[in-house]
């Protein structure tokens, strides 16, 4: 008996989320094409590349930022565009300016505080929400 593959439509280039984070709080973007509206930094993985080398790629490429990326905080097809996106935690190495880069496909960059990224881009995904909570909370003295 031979067993013959069904043809299978090709896999969903996948899609790192940054998850930037400082002082400042999260930084957010608003993109040109609206959908959605808010997100964090994204763009896609090129083949062969690591998310966390496409994270900091692409924060330098969209906003001007230098940052080192960390761990990855998980993944999940995107309910809204139904992309394949891996999320990332990344810090900036110098500075914290950022500014809207020609090409970007972006209106506005800008960090916001938790409160304001869940308030712009619900519902948030669990363990982003989670990691967030953790590292934006005010530090006792």
């Amino acid at each position: 008996m031979s067993h013959r593959s069904e043809p299978t439509a090709p896999k969903p280039v996948p899609v790192v989320a940054a998850i930037v984070t400082s002082s400042l709080g999260v930084l957010i973007s608003h993109r040109l094409d609206r959908n959605p509206p808010w997100s964090y930094i994204t763009g896609a993985i090129e083949p062969g590349e690591r998310p966390a080398a496409a994270a900091v790629r692409e924060v330098a490429e969209e906003t001007g930022l230098v940052v080192s990326a960390g761990e990855v905080i998980g993944s999940r097809v995107h309910p809204l565009t139904g992309r394949y996106l891996i999320y990332v935690s990344a810090e900036p190495t110098r500075g914290t300016e950022v500014s809207v880069r020609a090409g970007s496909g972006l209106s506005a960059v800008r960090w916001v505080s938790l409160a304001e990224a869940e308030a712009l881009m619900p519902p948030m995904f669990p363990p982003v929400l989670a990691y967030l909570a953790r590292v934006l909370q005010p530090h006792e003295p």
